[in-house]
């Protein structure tokens, strides 16, 4: 057998663009920065921006320094497909994440003293001591 690595094929990419995605990733990592300290976007332009941002910088770990560029479609649909999948269902709770809560599960004299402590919080006066029920 010979140990002369010339005569295998050479499978992925050259080093040289390991370093441009490094550069790349360099970039948007700055931009992420950026976004968050020295532009003063909105919060929901910001949060937006971040993660597009994000997004791109794991595509391109994936795609780059995971080879799945270099792999067969089979594992490339194994691969985007339940991310896809979760990214749906994570963007189909997001009108549920700002609303508040209607009640308070559990005892119902609990949930009295509850209402009772922001209805004073609410009015700028202090709560009033509930006596609580020893049994």
């Amino acid at each position: 057998m010979s140990s002369d690595h010339s005569s295998h094929a050479h499978h992925g990419p050259d080093v040289s663009i390991y370093w441009f995605i490094f550069g790349c990733l360099a970039v948007l990592t700055f931009a992420t920065v950026a976004v968050a300290k020295m532009f003063h976007f909105p919060p929901v332009a910001a949060v937006i921006l971040a993660l597009m941002i994000a997004i791109s910088k794991a595509t391109l770990v994936v795609t780059f320094f995971m080879h799945l560029k270099y792999d067969s479609k089979a594992l490339r649909v194994l691969c985007v497909v339940p991310t896809l999948l979760t990214m749906v269902l994570l963007l189909a709770l997001l009108p549920d994440v700002g609303k508040e809560r209607q009640h308070i599960a559990g005892d119902p004299a609990l949930q009295t003293v509850a209402a009772n402590t922001e209805e004073h919080a609410a009015e700028g006066q202090p709560a009033e001591e509930h006596p609580t029920d020893e049994n």
